[in-house]
């Protein structure tokens, strides 16, 4: 029952051939019937190859007097049970199942089914939807001896055939296993045949008997930068890292297991302290297939070149950089507080008799003893130095040891430098810093008011809002925030609004400084608030506090605009903070179209009319009117009217209102729905149905359009309206009308 308009060749522009069938006036008006497989639901069949206008009544066609058909198209991810029905409606014979040929020019727009062949060549069989399975392809090589099934690709590297690549159900993997050629590995094959299985691309040497084998273009070891505290080149390639990066983040590709155990690695340093160095130094040491984990022995950053080379030779295969910091073992913290600093035998720290950042980690007992440490002064109040200086002093196994000042009397700052070294001649520098000690906290106590952001610099200097406010530190120092800590209390402020940093825990400043904004706030409307108090610490534990004062921020939240188009009832709506005033808009549904009819003869199809607009109501409250945020509305937005059936007259849309919940003082509001179109009669087409009213409110309402689909506008700027159209009818005998558009709910805050 299907022949092409144009001999051999599709129509041009239709995706598949013209279908058409003429039984003769033996048939005439004769019946097609179609469902899904197995079952007596009707199945859609198409107008046109593109597959965008179904027959009116589902899955019937009839032929003309003459007992021809019209063009019928097939959706090819269906399969059919199909019946034919001759001039007296008596059923002459059935087929089921019945599978649609594929289209043979591309796929159809209905849906992703049917065949996709690619401008290289490849071919793709979606599986079938709706009506069950059994859609296969079958490649046929020709008649025997004549033609062979032919792959071929176009482009170098591209697959020509792609077995199971997006395979979703069941057991669907069909698996290539590679193996040696026995005798013949090293030959050179005639060509290769690129093939993609389960997404993964292999391919075949072009020479008899040999498996597939896993395709890599450049199988190879590769150069990376590394930058972390640690790194670990695994034993199949992959490279990863602690507290950084390695770009590209594999040391060979493709991945391969036990590919390490070939491959060794040798680290030339060339930059960092004099005795922070890599953990396998520079030697030339094997990666192997439980792979290598690199670090450094300090805290102090040291980077270097590296090689890797093949298994004990001295040939380079690749190169790249390293720089690893933040490691365990001697630390390098920014000294700056209150006189003296001690430096414990087990790596702990006080600063001015507290607590503060170890210079060793973790912890260990008498470490001391094998570490030395070298103040240098740069500058400070006159007549005042540390103490000891400019000498190498052994930090000891004891407690109370360390770097304090002396001098004449008063108050004092002092500022210099610090190395830490592994022997005591300084030969091997594992940290350094800067050291600033006085004889009063440089911590100040101010307090903070304004809009956000309240600025914390490294250097001691703050800002609320962008404008210049009391400095936390004095004088201003570079580099003093990573010494102090800040905590936040949250004390008063809008509901839900807190401080977005600090708040609850003890936060560096560090060296670029600290910025503590405002969260929660996103929904309020008007201005919102948070206020508090804060402490400043030179320890991450709190001890002891060197600063306080107040902190209270504040900020525009702006407006909030609320759509509601999902049908619901009674649902709650809730006035924002802040809120000064409420606009409210509700509209009702969009009235279903009128049933289509036709005159039988000669056969005139008609059109049943548009359904009428949703009616809108609008009002307009200050929020103290209705009693202030937190106080609620209730409304009901509204499904459109259904459509009628053939001849018939569409249902009126439903109705959409907002109502007091526990708001005071509020009028209700109602959008009434747009009566449904006229059915059309036999003799002409139905008149569009009415545009629904506004009703309550206090404010001026709209009605909705007569017979119209273009709905109802608002009076709020952004309510993505209009809302509420009017549903089209339907044409032609038995044909229903569309259902109406539903209606929307809107509230906007100021």
């Amino acid at each position: 029952m299907s022949y092409p308009t144009v001999t051999g060749d599709a129509v041009e522009g239709v995706p598949y051939r013209e279908a058409q069938s003429c039984l003769g006036p033996a048939y005439a008006l004769a019946t097609y019937k179609f469902f899904l497989t197995g079952t007596a639901t009707p199945a859609n069949v198409y107008q046109d190859g593109a597959l965008t206008t179904p027959f009116p009544i589902t899955g019937f066609v009839t032929a003309d007097s003459y007992g021809r058909f019209p063009p019928i198209y097939l959706d090819t991810s269906v399969i059919y049970r199909v019946q034919f029905y001759d001039t007296t409606n008596t059923l002459r014979w059935t087929v089921d199942p019945y599978t649609a040929l594929l289209a043979t020019v591309g796929t159809s727009s209905k849906s992703p089914y049917g065949v996709n062949i690619a401008t290289t060549g490849e071919v793709t069989i979606p599986a079938p939807a709706t009506g069950g399975t059994g859609v296969s392809l079958t490649l046929k090589a020709g008649t025997l001896g004549i033609t062979p099934l032919r792959i071929a690709g176009t482009l170098p590297g591209n697959s020509a055939l792609i077995v199971n690549n997006s395979a979703t159900t069941g057991t669907q993997t069909a698996t290539f296993a590679s193996s040696t050629k026995p005798g013949t590995q090293a030959s050179a094959p005639a060509g290769w045949l690129p093939i993609t299985c389960d997404g993964v691309q292999y391919y075949t040497p072009i020479w008899h008997g040999n498996p597939f084998t896993p395709y890599a273009a450049s199988p190879s070891a590769l150069g990376e930068a590394i930058i972390a505290n640690s790194v670990t080149f695994t034993g199949s390639g992959l490279t990863t890292v602690t507290g950084g990066a390695a770009t590209p983040s594999n040391w060979y590709s493709p991945s391969s297991n036990n590919i390490g155990a070939n491959y060794d690695i040798q680290i030339t340093k060339t930059s960092g302290l004099s005795g922070v160095v890599f953990s396998i130094g520079g030697t030339q040491t094997n990666i192997g297939s439980g792979g290598l984990t690199i670090t450094n022995n300090a805290a102090a950053s040291v980077s270097g070149t590296y090689n890797l080379l093949l298994h004990n030779t001295s040939t380079v295969v690749a190169s790249g950089t390293i720089t690893l910091s933040g490691g365990g073992g001697v630390q390098q913290p920014t000294i700056n507080g209150v006189s003296f600093w001690g430096l414990n035998g087990d790596g702990t720290a006080t600063l001015g008799g507290v607590a503060t950042t170890n210079w060793y980690t973790p912890t260990t007992p008498s470490v001391g003893a094998g570490y030395w440490i070298y103040i240098t002064q740069t500058g400070g109040t006159p007549g005042f130095s540390f103490s000891p200086v400019n000498v190498w002093a052994n930090i000891g196994t004891g407690t109370g040891g360390g770097i304090g000042v002396v001098g004449g009397a008063g108050s004092f700052t002092i500022t210099g430098t610090y190395q830490i070294a592994s022997d005591s001649g300084g030969a091997h520098v594992l940290s350094s810093g800067n050291i600033t000690l006085s004889s009063v906290s440089p911590v100040q106590s101010a307090n903070y008011s304004g809009s956000m952001p309240l600025v914390l610099s490294g250097n001691g200097a703050a800002t609320v809002g962008g404008s210049a406010a009391g400095g936390w530190y004095s004088p201003n120092s570079t580099n003093a925030g990573s010494g102090y800590y800040i905590n936040i209390t949250r004390t008063s402020g809008t509901a839900g609004v807190n401080f977005s940093a600090a708040q609850g825990s003890w936060t560096n400043i560090t060296n670029s400084g600290l910025t503590v904004g405002m969260s929660g706030y996103t929904g309020d409307v008007g201005t919102v608030t948070v206020g508090g108090t804060y402490q400043i610490s030179s320890s991450n534990t709190g001890t002891p506090v060197l600063g306080s004062g107040t902190i209270s921020l504040s900020a525009a939240a702006g407006t909030v605009i609320h759509v509601y188009t999902s049908a619901v009832t009674n649902a709650t709506e809730t006035i924002p903070t802040g809120t000064t005033n409420v606009y409210c808009e509700v509209f009702g549904g969009g009235g279903g179209g009128g049933g289509g009819n036709q005159h039988p003869n000669p056969v005139i199809v008609y059109t049943g009319g548009t359904g009428g607009c949703g009616g809108l109501a609008y009002s307009v409250y200050t929020s103290a009117a209705l009693g202030g945020a937190g106080n609620t509305f209730k409304y009901t937005v509204p499904s459109g009217g259904a459509g009628g059936a053939g001849g018939a007259t569409g249902s009126t849309g439903g109705a959409g209102s907002i109502t007091a919940g526990s708001v005071t003082g509020f009028t209700t509001m109602t959008g009434n729905g747009g009566v449904g179109g006229t059915g059309a009669s036999v003799v002409g087409n139905g008149p569009g149905g009415a545009g629904g009213t506004g009703v309550g409110g206090n404010n001026t309402n709209n009605p909705g359009p007569t017979g119209s689909t273009a709905g109802t506008s608002g009076k709020i700027s952004g309510d993505g309206s209009p809302y509420g159209g009017g549903a089209t009818g339907g044409s032609g005998s038995g044909v229903s009308g569309s259902t109406g558009k539903s209606g929307a709910a809107v509230f906007y805050y100021t």
